[in-house]
């Protein structure tokens, strides 16, 4: 799904790495963005060197799910897969099978991520 830019209801925005925590910061080539078109909010975007295990970044509240969320994603160039859990307070959680408290060495993709709000 791709959120088209053209459209009026669209709303994109850029993280910048001093919006994050943990550590994380933009990875890859791009920036991290959250994007809203309607109720359908997508993420865009690699991550890097944060700790697994924590919040890279916090989804404003009009960007939220209602419940938890859970989406498997590309890690380290298709070796690994990473999680990314977005709560209902918009806390965007990542984590490495394997390496809770280590930091992130490869890009964490969010490119794929999409859900409904209400």
């Amino acid at each position: 799904i791709v959120i088209n830019d053209a459209h009026p209801d669209t709303i994109k925005t850029t993280i910048s790495d001093d919006d994050m925590t943990n550590g994380f910061v933009t990875g890859g080539s791009g920036n991290v963005k959250y994007c809203k078109q309607g109720n359908l909010v997508t993420l865009e975007g690699f991550l890097t060197e944060g700790e697994s295990g924590t919040t890279a970044f916090t989804l404003p509240t009009s960007f939220r799910p209602s419940t938890t969320a859970s989406f498997i994603c590309q890690y380290d160039d298709l070796d690994f897969i990473g999680l990314v859990n977005i709560t209902s307070s918009g806390l965007v959680q990542i984590s490495i099978p394997g390496e809770s408290g280590n930091p992130l060495t490869g890009n964490l993709s969010l490119w794929g991520i999409n859900f409904l709000i209400d």
